[in-house]
């Protein structure tokens, strides 16, 4: 079977799901995308058969900013006996809407949505649409079971949605690297956050809560922050706060780079909605703490098991998130291998894994 999938990008993370199901036997694959989009790093294809990134021509109608492709298009025409799946339904991304009216609608050759499954808060005409794709494709690649309840609500059939989960690329997963409990607790509380950072991310609301930690607990701690953006205000926000000799402003880093802070850490912080940062984190073993905003996650937090692997703050509360991060330090202390256990066997269980996630698209196929 000649399966050609169009991506907003070719993303970076997941790059081993690309490569298995290059290499499935029975199916010939093409991987083709856009060259850029919202910063998220790419794959390089410059060297590898079988994959494209075609040039986005970018505009912005009010509020929305929009990508099209006149490549990717191009490219569909000359492959367009091919099974298409394409991920989600993006009025944002036009191209894609056009190549699923020509494939599935005019042609009746096989399409497939590969989506969170969400109506997208597009009002009551914007579900209408999107029903309909995804009513109408040959089936739908869901990333979670919520996703899946949300498509079936839609009126999907319950036969045409899988759900096939999220991943990283292996190298990413802590525990396929290390022995994670040969790790000992100290008397200092290690704290991580890992992302891009933007006002968004509700950094400062974390600061905000180690002062409280600081001042009430009067515990021993440092906190370390893994991103690129904007850092001057939060800084100047630590030394407000008084916390500025308890935080490390660490900058953007990727890969391998980021392994000794996974290592050399406690708790896991993500102050606002999270996505596959709960997996990175949980692959080494570390518990993590978000907002219970559940608008505000993606569908990667259904990882998230209170009381297991992590917690869940009242969104707003600075004291109840500070309260959350010393109930987990104590209980580190006390159930150090417990809590790694419950992190990385929430991953296994549900099998955010790449090789579970290709070959769920496979099976489906």
């Amino acid at each position: 079977m000649k399966v050609l999938l169009i991506d907003h990008l070719l993303a970076h993370y997941r790059s081993d799901v690309y490569e298995l199901l290059m290499s499935s036997k029975g199916y010939e694959f093409q991987f083709i995308a856009g060259d850029s989009y919202e910063g998220v790093k790419g794959v390089d294809v410059s060297q590898k058969q079988g994959y494209a990134n075609y040039k986005y021509r970018s505009f912005s109608i009010g509020a929305h900013r929009f990508y099209f492709s006149i490549g990717i298009i191009k490219h569909y025409l000359r492959n367009s006996k091919t099974t298409v799946i394409c991920t989600g339904v993006d009025f944002h991304l036009p191209h894609t809407v056009l190549i699923f009216l020509l494939h599935r609608v005019i042609l009746r050759r096989k399409f497939y949505w590969w989506t969170h499954g969400n109506d997208g808060n597009q009002g009551r005409i914007g579900v209408a649409i999107r029903r309909f794709f995804y009513k109408y494709a040959n089936g739908v690649f869901a990333y979670s079971n919520e996703g899946k309840r949300n498509l079936t609500l839609m009126g999907v059939k319950d036969a045409n949605v899988k759900v096939v989960n999220n991943s990283l690329n292996s190298d990413d997963y802590g525990f396929l690297k290390y022995d994670l409990k040969v790790k000992k607790r100290g008397n200092k509380l290690r704290i991580l956050y890992s992302g891009r950072i933007t006002k968004a991310k509700r950094i400062d609301f974390l600061l905000e809560s180690l002062a409280i930690l600081k001042k009430q607990y009067n515990i021993d701690f440092v906190c370390r922050i893994i991103g690129g953006g904007c850092i001057d205000e939060l800084k100047q926000q630590s030394v407000q706060l008084g916390v500025d000799e308890n935080i490390e402003f660490l900058g953007a880093k990727y890969g391998n780079d980021v392994d000794k802070y996974f290592l050399d850490s406690d708790i896991f912080v993500y102050p606002s909605g999270i996505g596959l940062s709960v997996v990175h984190a949980l692959s080494y073993g570390l518990p993590v703490i978000t907002t219970n905003n559940y608008s505000l996650h993606f569908p990667e937090f259904e990882l998230l098991d209170e009381s297991v692997n992590g917690d869940l703050y009242d969104e707003g509360d600075a004291n109840d998130l500070a309260i959350k991060i010393m109930q987990w330090y104590q209980r580190l202390q006390k159930e150090n291998d417990l809590v790694i256990d419950g992190c990385v066997q929430s991953i296994n269980q549900k099998g955010y894994l790449p090789e579970i996630l290709a070959g769920n698209i496979i099976g489906f196929l």
